[in-house]
């Protein structure tokens, strides 16, 4: 189905399509309340941004299954830690994508707010 600047909110509900990002995300006419949550895998040791990357992908790829969209992520060499951003219904459906894409499960996981630009 397309969607173009013509479709009715009514339209985009009953298809699936409407999604308030950090709020109530209607799919098929179920709601559920998301939450934004950041990871942190602490002493990752010398992964190469090929290995992130592939990482990355494998996330995403199981990621719809728990409900969760991540949204960025990050690397921080000096400090040997990588930290991942989601939208997720719970903490444990963020940590389920890691556990079931690739196994490397975060060190910690945190209910965040953005701020104000």
């Amino acid at each position: 189905m397309q969607i173009n600047n013509l479709c009715t909110l009514e339209s985009l509900v009953v298809h699936g399509y409407f999604n308030l990002r950090r709020g109530i995300k209607l799919v098929r006419e179920e709601v559920t309340t998301m939450a934004l949550y950041m990871d942190i895998h602490k002493n990752v040791g010398d992964i190469t941004k090929e290995q992130l990357d592939e990482a990355h992908k494998k996330d995403l790829a199981v990621q719809g299954k728990h409900g969760v969209e991540i949204t960025d992520y990050w690397h921080s060499e000096k400090e040997g830690a990588i930290f991942c951003l989601a939208e997720a219904p719970t903490k444990e459906a963020f940590g389920a994508v890691h556990r079931e894409a690739h196994g490397l499960e975060a060190d910690e996981i945190f209910e965040v707010k953005q701020g104000q630009k």
